[in-house]
């Protein structure tokens, strides 16, 4: 039972985490350029891991969908506007 509960947490940081990254970062951060860069990171971290075997286990098998969710809640967010200008060299 402890080992299902562990599983349940480790699928929800990364639920956590990937809401974090998906935030939009206030332009007057001091380390701007730097945050959104560790958001990009971080997403593409999440996206490894969920895509992983390791994610089905932990998820009970529903691991590409919860990965599903996150893309549509990704593309709705305004954090997107900021990694992909990133991405893109208009930012940094």
């Amino acid at each position: 039972m402890n080992e299902q509960f562990l599983a349940a947490a480790v699928v929800e940081q990364a639920v956590t985490d990937w809401k974090w990254a998906i935030a939009p970062t206030s332009p007057q951060k001091k380390d701007f350029i730097g945050a959104v860069c560790a958001k990009r990171t971080r997403l593409n971290e999440l996206r490894r891991f969920l895509m992983g075997n390791n994610a089905d286990l932990f998820s009970g098998g529903q691991a590409k969908a919860i990965l599903a969710m996150l893309e549509k809640e990704y593309m709705a967010s305004k954090g997107r506007l900021q990694i992909e200008a990133y991405e893109r060299g208009e930012i940094g």
